[in-house]
C-alpha cells in the first residue's frame, strides 16, 4: 500500500526537499521523466488515493497528509518560492500527473521569496533526528520502483589566510 524512505544527514539549514519517482517501464530518462502513481491514466478524483508526508523526528510536515494532486502542486510551488509570484512553473497541469510529477516541501521557518529576504532559516537536522518521507495509498495505482530525494540546504564558508572552513 505504500513505502517509506529514511535519511540521516547532519545538516544545519535544510531549505527544501524534492522527491521524484520513476519505474522500470519508463523511457529510461531519470532526469526529466518523473512518474505519478496514476501512471498516464485520465484523472479521476476517486482514483487519486496517493498520499504523502514528511517527518523530522516527531514533527510531521505538513500536519496532515497531502492527499491530492492540487495540494501536492501547492506544496511544490511553495518549495520553489513561487506562491504569490508572477512567475510560473513551466510544467503544464496535464504533464504534472503524466510524467513531470515532483513533490516539493518548503522547510524554512521564515517566509522567503520576493520581498521577504529571510536567509538561513531552514530546518536543522544537526540533532540527527532523521528525515522520513512516507507515501501511502498506492493500492490500485502504479507503485514507483525508484525514488530520488534531493535536499536543498545552506552552508557557510569562511575564507581566511590559513585556509577555508565549511560550516554546515
Amino acid at each position: 500500500d505504500g513505502f517509506a524512505v529514511q535519511l540521516q544527514r547532519a545538516l544545519s539549514r535544510v531549505k527544501s526537499i524534492f522527491v521524484t519517482f520513476s519505474d522500470e517501464a519508463g523511457d529510461g530518462n531519470n532526469v526529466r521523466q518523473f512518474m505519478h502513481p496514476l501512471k498516464n491514466a485520465e484523472y479521476d478524483p476517486d482514483k487519486d488515493t496517493f498520499e504523502w508526508y514528511l517527518q523530522v523526528g516527531s514533527t510531521r510536515m505538513p500536519d496532515f497528509d497531502v492527499k491530492s494532486i492540487a495540494e501536492s502542486w501547492y506544496q511544490f510551488t511553495k518549495a520553489l518560492n513561487m506562491i504569490g509570484s508572477v512567475e510560473t512553473v513551466s510544467i503544464p497541469p496535464s504533464a504534472y500527473t503524466l510524467n513531470r510529477f515532483i513533490i516539493g516541501m518548503d522547510l524554512e521557518k521564515a517566509a522567503v521569496g520576493p520581498g521577504a529576504g529571510a536567509a538561513y532559516s531552514g530546518l536543522s537536522l544537526r540533532a540527527m533526528d532523521g528525515l522520513r518521507f512516507e507515501a501511502k495509498g498506492l493500492t490500485g495505482l502504479t507503485a514507483p520502483t525508484k525514488c530520488w530525494i534531493s535536499l536543498i540546504f545552506d552552508q557557510l564558508l569562511t575564507i581566511k589566510l590559513e585556509g577555508c572552513e565549511v560550516f554546515d
